[in-house]
Order: structure tokens, then C-alpha cells, then sequence
């Protein structure tokens, strides 16, 4: 049953990295995927959002620097090491790989990174979650973002499939859980977080 999970797994990999390959997805993929090129400008202006908006907005700045903490902390010192699954271009030949170039990975390539889960696709997928959560409105922006990034990943040979699959349940859970935390705070603080329930989304 696993092997039989891993090798379709593999085969969407492959599917992924090599059959949808195409020049303007060359082009795009890195950037959708860089931090330096898209995440670190957006993070940028969501601080700036923070600090100029309603409390909302703030708390929501708040969410996210929390899930991304749950999140980053459990992907790379526990989950990561625990499961010790190398990436795909340190097991797999001929495949497409971008590391600030595109090549194609051989026997002589090797660079020791973990793969599972995708630490991209935690924080995308709790950023999704909270932006959903607090601007209801805005869904499609981050349903798409998440579903590009989850995608660039794969295409950029960084990524097995599963690996950003197992990042989305993992960054949906600790959104989840920041969300219950808010729970118990509202229900505890009920003076302090009416604005929570009354504001519409910033």
C-alpha cells in the first residue's frame, strides 16, 4: 500500500515537473515561489495594513505571525528530521530543478535538504486560512495564491506532491488552532474582544 502511494506520488511529481513544463511557467514559477521576489513585499505591506488599520486588521497581523511561528517551528525541528525524506532532485535523475537556474538534475547532483512536509506550503495554507477567516470577502486571492505557490513547488522540483499536501493540512491545523485559542479569549475576555465579532473585514 505505501509503495504503491509513493509511486503514484512519483508519477505526479513527474506528471508535474516535466509534462506541464513550459517557458512562461519557467518564468513565472520562481518568482510565485521566492520569498525575496513576492512573500517579503506582500509581508511588507501587510504590516503596513497593520499598523495603519482597525483592530482587526492588527489582530489578523497578529494570526499570522503566530500560525507562521507554529508552523515554521514544527516543520523544521520536528517533522522535518522526524521523517528525513530528502528532496526530490537528491533521489531522482533528469529532472528539472530551479536553484536559481534551471538545470537538470544528474548522479552527480547532490544537495541534502528535507522535503516532508513543505514549509512553503504550511504558511501559505495558514496565511490562506487567516486572511479567509478575518476578510471573508477576499477569498479568491488567497485561494489562488496558495493554490500557485503549491503548485510552483512541485514544477520548481523542490517538492514531492505529498509534501505540499501534508504542509496544507499542517498549516489548515494551526490556523486552526490559533483559531481556537481566539475562541477561548473571546469567551473568557468578552469586554475586551467585542470588536472581534461586530467589525466587518477591513
Amino acid at each position: 500500500m505505501l509503495e504503491s502511494l509513493l509511486n503514484l506520488d512519483r508519477s505526479l511529481f513527474f506528471l508535474i515537473n516535466q509534462g506541464t513544463r513550459n517557458p512562461v511557467f519557467d518564468l513565472l514559477m520562481p518568482v510565485i515561489s521566492e520569498w525575496k521576489y513576492f512573500w517579503l513585499p506582500l509581508f511588507g505591506l501587510l504590516i503596513i495594513f497593520g499598523l495603519r488599520g482597525s483592530r482587526r486588521t492588527r489582530w489578523a497581523l497578529v494570526a499570522l505571525l503566530v500560525v507562521f511561528a507554529m508552523g515554521d517551528s514544527l516543520t523544521t525541528h520536528v517533522l522535518k528530521p522526524f521523517f528525513d525524506r530528502p528532496r526530490p532532485f537528491s533521489s531522482l535523475y533528469d529532472i528539472h530543478i530551479y536553484k536559481g537556474h534551471w538545470t537538470t538534475t544528474s548522479s552527480y547532483f547532490t544537495h541534502k535538504t528535507l522535503s516532508f512536509p513543505s514549509a512553503h506550503a504550511v504558511n501559505v495554507a495558514g496565511a490562506a486560512a487567516v486572511i479567509i477567516r478575518y476578510f471573508p470577502r477576499w477569498w479568491p486571492l488567497p485561494v489562488v495564491l496558495a493554490v500557485l505557490v503549491f503548485y510552483s513547488r512541485v514544477y520548481l522540483g523542490l517538492h514531492y506532491p505529498s509534501d505540499v499536501a501534508a504542509g496544507l493540512v499542517l498549516g489548515l491545523i494551526c490556523a486552526g488552532v490559533f483559531f481556537g485559542i481566539e475562541r477561548v479569549l473571546v469567551k473568557k475576555f468578552p469586554n475586551r474582544f467585542t470588536w472581534l465579532v461586530r467589525e466587518e473585514g477591513a
